[in-house]
């Protein structure tokens, strides 16, 4: 009996020490994974510097990446229309369009932009002067002009075929296909007319089909030049003193026509 008192009392010892032991252990566990939590938190908040003596301490700000700003590759800069060509692995190419592409405002009126859109679109400088009625005389003397060019060369390929076609027949004795016997018989005057003839026919209408060219020509610098002289006179301020008076008057006769070398006449005064 006594043994196994002792025995009992070592075993209740042993459990108590071990209760002991493990009561200690869980306050310090939990302590050090507090302290853990505590040195995450202040990892993922900024850092904060301890204020100088006599200031006052700032509250920590987070600054967010600033987003690049888009640019378009077409863009106005000065009033001038510019496009930026960006190439890989190489530094960007900027190309400046010239000033009568992107004229800006209006008025005051330009006459050098004026007369450079009219050359390179028909009637571009007028609309600039905005003076659009003129567009459809403008386009109308335009279709005129193609429409001679046009039927002149077509008749002019018509001759040079049936000379083609009259001196491989009858001059080199050479056959002709069906395509150039049907074309001779559409009309009289390749048949009945001599080589020489077509030949001269031909040669008129390749000319004034030249000239129907220099005359569209001209007929497009005319309105270039009218452009031109517009812009500046839409600027041009006469002034209210401008004035023309006729009043007659008495003049001396050159030629001593007159009896007393004098002529009735007329005054003509302009105030600018």
């Amino acid at each position: 009996m006594p043994e196994r008192l002792g025995m009992r009392n070592t075993l209740f010892t042993c459990i108590a020490l071990a209760v002991l032991l493990l009561g200690s252990y869980l306050p310090a566990n939990a302590q050090t994974d507090s302290l853990r939590l505590i040195n995450q938190s202040d990892s993922l908040s900024p850092p904060t510097q301890r204020p100088l003596a006599g200031l006052k301490p700032q509250s920590p700000t987070l600054s967010l990446p600033t987003k690049r700003k888009f640019q378009a590759p077409i863009y106005v800069e000065g009033n001038r229309l510019k496009f930026h060509l960006r190439i890989p692995l190489r530094k960007g190419i900027k190309f400046t369009f010239p000033k009568i592409i992107y004229a800006g405002k209006t008025p005051p009126y330009d006459p050098k932009i004026a007369w450079q859109r009219s050359a390179i679109i028909p009637g571009w400088g007028q609309y600039y002067n905005r003076a659009f009625w003129k567009t459809p005389f403008i386009y109308g003397g335009y279709g005129f002009t193609g429409f001679l060019i046009f039927s002149t060369h077509q008749n002019y390929k018509d001759f040079q075929r049936a000379y083609r076609i009259r001196i491989q027949r009858d001059v080199l004795m050479e056959p002709v296909s069906e395509v150039d016997s049907f074309f001779m018989t559409t009309q009289s005057i390749f048949e009945t007319s001599a080589p020489d003839r077509l030949q001269d026919r031909r040669d008129l209408l390749r000319r004034n089909r030249d000239y129907y060219i220099l005359l569209t020509i001209g007929y497009h610098l005319i309105w270039v030049l009218e452009a031109y002289i517009h812009a500046h006179l839409r600027d041009l301020d006469f002034s209210e003193d401008l004035t023309l008076r006729v009043t007659p008057g008495i003049l001396r006769d050159p030629l001593g026509a007159s009896s007393n070398g004098f002529m009735p006449g007329a005054k003509v005064t302009i105030t600018f």
